[in-house]
């Protein structure tokens, strides 16, 4: 067991972590003496992928529990810490411990998958690589295979399946198919054929049953409602009366183009007959007669093979048979399959299981691809861990000239002065609240990138020279910690004293503006009395009224 050791930087005893065994035993010192609890994700430079692995509970900030569950994980499955202490890149397998067999296994496939020569370590770019070899392959874990990675045989029935139900997603981003949806497909497939094998005993008129199923129900309306006035006249012969036009509506209309057709639309399609026949030859010539006569010529007469009358049994039977050919149709229609209808038939059971067969092949594959999730943590956990936490439980780095903290931001050059400490801040309300309660004199800097992207906002403490010509507005220059130049202006000044001259000065100073913004304050009201005064005066002199004559 290492034994931990306290250095002072800055003024403060920070135990010092020069390697990972060590620590193993610095996560475990009490939280009062890490010198951060926690750390949000913005801002650090270091992989994203580490930091939101690190981020367990999702809320985008790191804590003290979350450093030290990350350590023990790590700590289990690393016999060999050199690589960690190293703050590298490549594991090397050998350093694996027994209990991350199945580590070793899927670090064994990656390599396998990329046709490594050297099979005793593996990068994360490697890891990386393989991740897109895979999805590329095929090979997601998730059962969802894209039609691209079947055998060209049978992609054609892959992307009919896709195209009939809600299209499911795999870990590549592509659309493919599941054993679900074969499954969905067979029960689909095998309703609709036998739906289908029942097509000739309803579809009795030949080929064009259904063009005249929908004749016949564009003219039922018209034709329902005539035979219904024709039993009620059967059984109350003085209702024909009724069912013709007042008089004095037929006057009312008489004029008037839109009342008159109104009015015609009102009568029944012929006079209604007792015994329920209707004679084609006595269709009253209102609204709806090109489409009865229509209908007489072309559908009733070559079905029903009498041109002269058509009978109130006749048309029953004639509506029944249409609205079972179009209730087929319909039951057809609303299939998810209905649009590969006709080719269901040479779609083989062979078929539909190679592709079963395909997706599960691909789920077994999912706790070895799981596995190769929890490998890059591995990787990157030794390659960031260390340093983290030497950004974390302490902070040398910021205190050390020569090293660049995880947070810093960079360098700004400003009013001839090099600032090498900033921060990034995402919410400078609720920061300088914070900071204007300290004793640092804080600059707030928008950072302009010269390519034209986002800019973002720093915090720079100013402990150095003199802090009076530091002002909003003010423009410098900002390199970033990859060297890259940006133009820098100041947005916000926290003013404190930066020397001890400032200490002694900046409160007299502070009275000073204090006596002269409150002279000026007096000196503005006083002209604006005097000059009301004046206005006053003026109009007293003006409204005065004249004397009275003598």
């Amino acid at each position: 067991m290492p034994q931990l050791v306290y250095r002072r930087y800055g003024g403060s005893l920070q135990v010092d972590i020069p390697d990972f065994n060590t620590l193993t035993e610095a996560v475990r010192i009490p939280a009062t003496q890490w010198m951060a609890l926690a750390c949000p994700l913005e801002g650090i430079a270091c992989d994203p992928r580490f930091l939101a692995l690190m981020d367990a509970d999702g809320n985008h900030r790191i804590r003290v529990e979350e450093l030290r569950g990350a350590v023990d994980w790590t700590a289990a499955r690393l016999t060999d810490r050199k690589g960690a202490d190293a703050g590298s890149d490549v594991l090397e397998l050998s350093a694996l411990s027994p209990t991350a067999s199945k580590l070793q296994g899927a670090a064994e496939l990656v390599l396998r998958t990329l046709q490594a020569t050297d099979t005793t370590r593996l990068s994360l770019e490697q890891l990386r690589t393989s991740d897109k070899a895979l999805r590329d392959a095929g090979k997601n874990g998730d059962g969802i295979i894209a039609p691209a990675s079947l055998p060209e045989q049978l992609r054609p029935l892959a992307q009919a399946i896709i195209a009939a139900f809600p299209a499911v997603t795999n870990r590549a981003g592509l659309v493919g198919v599941n054993v679900e949806l074969v499954q969905r497909f067979r029960t689909e497939r095998a309703a609709l054929l036998a739906h289908l094998a029942g097509r000739d005993a309803v579809f009795t008129w030949g080929a064009t049953s259904l063009e005249q199923a929908k004749r016949v129900h564009e003219v039922a309306p018209l034709l329902e409602g005539y035979f219904v006035q024709c039993r009620l006249v059967a059984a109350q012969p003085e209702a024909a009366a009724s069912l013709r036009l007042r008089a004095e509506r037929v006057e009312g209309a008489l004029g008037d183009l839109g009342a008159m057709g109104k009015a015609a639309g009102e009568l029944p399609i012929a006079a209604p007959d007792p015994s329920g026949v209707l004679v084609w030859a006595k269709l009253y010539r209102g609204p709806g007669y090109e489409r009865l006569e229509a209908f007489h010529q072309e559908v009733a007469t070559p079905l029903l093979g009498d041109g002269v009358k058509l009978t109130d049994t006749a048309w029953r039977d004639l509506s029944a048979r249409a609205e079972a050919i179009l209730g087929w149709q319909a039951k057809k229609d609303t299939s998810a399959l209905h649009a590969v209808a006709d080719t269901l038939a040479t779609v083989s059971d062979e078929a539909l299981d190679a592709l079963e067969s395909a997706s599960r092949e691909d789920l077994s594959l999912k706790d070895t691809l799981d596995v190769i999730a929890e490998l890059e943590r591995l990787v990157l956990y030794q390659r960031w861990l260390l340093l983290f936490a030497n950004n974390f439980i302490s902070m040398p780095s910021l205190y050390l000239p020569r090293m660049r903290a995880l947070m810093e931001k960079g360098t700004l050059i400003l009013g001839g002065r090099k600032y090498t400490l900033s921060v990034l801040v995402t919410d400078r309300a609720s920061h300088s609240a914070l900071t204007g309660q300290g004793t640092t004199c804080i600059l707030y800097v928008k950072v302009m990138p010269k390519d034209g992207a986002d800019g973002y906002e720093v915090a720079v403490p100013v402990t150095s020279g003199r802090s009076t010509d530091l002002v909003v507005g003010k423009r410098g220059v900002f390199y970033d910690v990859d060297g890259k130049e940006h133009d820098a202006i100041v947005t916000q000044v926290i003013r404190q004293p930066v020397s001890l001259w400032e200490a002694m000065t900046m409160p007299f100073m502070r009275i000073g503006a204090f006596i002269t913004s409150k002279v000026e304050g007096l000196a503005a009201s006083g002209d604006k009395d005097f000059n009301a005064s004046l206005e006053a005066g003026y109009k007293q002199t003006v409204t005065a009224p004249p004397p009275p004559a003598t």
